[in-house]
């Protein structure tokens, strides 16, 4: 996680009656980011998130550290509103979620991790053979559909491995979870004739 340096002597010029908090940018958590200082009851590190509930939090933060603001210090504001955009983008996504959930929990998963269970990758490159052997868009969407479907599937049993505590299972979730955003990904761009490009 990159971490950002700020000048103490900055912090005095930092208005706390135009702010609900203070954000320390030295090893900034997202979900503190985001969550602290809010009145929802989203417990720490949780998987289950409403994509409402932060939406209008982070409207809120970057509202309240924006850069133009009076009394607050602009290099501050700047470096604090792109953490929270990046803070956003993570936990507004179930597969960018799910991996800094690893992350949090010391556990990283690699480009080159792959799916072991071997029904599970044989599905996997059924799903890409029915992508790549495509006539018609028709085909395409139908394809993307029921992918979504496995997606949704994924994601929610992925949400019970973390309610579980199961790291082992959500890590395994995750890889196929990734596999399947970037096979909807390589359908989304599908031309006719074209070679089929899955990123892994």
């Amino acid at each position: 996680m990159k971490v950002f340096s700020i000048n103490l002597r900055n912090i005095s010029r930092f208005s706390t009656s135009t702010t609900k908090f203070y954000i320390p940018l030295c090893d900034s958590k997202y979900y503190s980011v985001l969550f602290q200082g809010s009145d929802t009851s989203t417990p720490p590190h949780a998987f289950n998130l409403s994509n409402t509930t932060l939406k209008q939090n982070y409207l809120s933060k970057q509202k309240q550290f924006h850069p133009d603001k009076p009394n607050i210090d602009h290099d501050y504001a700047l470096q604090t509103s792109s953490l929270i955009n990046k803070a956003y983008e993570t936990l507004l996504h179930p597969l960018s979620r799910a991996v800094y959930l690893l992350e949090l929990n010391g556990i990283e998963i690699a480009e080159s991790d792959s799916i072991h269970d071997s029904t599970l990758l044989m599905d996997m490159l059924e799903l890409r053979e029915q992508l790549e052997d495509a006539q018609s868009e028709e085909e395409v969407t139908q394809l993307r559909h029921d992918n979504g479907q496995s997606i949704q599937q994924t994601t929610h049993l992925l949400s019970q491995a973390f309610e579980n505590n199961d790291l082992e299972s959500a890590k395994n979730l995750t890889i196929k979870l990734r596999y399947l955003c970037n096979l909807d990904v390589a359908a989304r761009d599908w031309q006719p004739g074209a070679p089929v490009v899955i990123q892994h």
